[in-house]
């Protein structure tokens, strides 16, 4: 999966935030909290910057939200 072309198929904008964070989700072994997200990231971003991109994903079904032990976490 390359998360360029995934984002430009699904007519969102190749953004820093939005590679990395689809990045961090595919290498992940299992479903990561906006938290985890915003800790696990290489390059520092602003908090509501990550989740207004996980929204943007989950409106466009690239991710999925999953309630594990009354947490949302985040999915490819």
């Amino acid at each position: 999966m390359n998360p360029g072309s995934v984002l430009h198929i699904n007519g969102l904008s190749k953004t820093r935030s939005r590679i990395n964070i689809l990045n961090l989700l595919k290498d992940a072994e299992a479903p990561l909290s906006g938290k985890e997200i915003c800790s696990g990231l290489k390059e520092k971003c602003d908090k509501s910057t990550v989740y207004r991109t996980l929204g943007s994903l989950f409106e466009k079904k690239l991710i999925q939200r999953v309630i594990i032990d009354h947490e949302v976490k985040y999915a490819l």
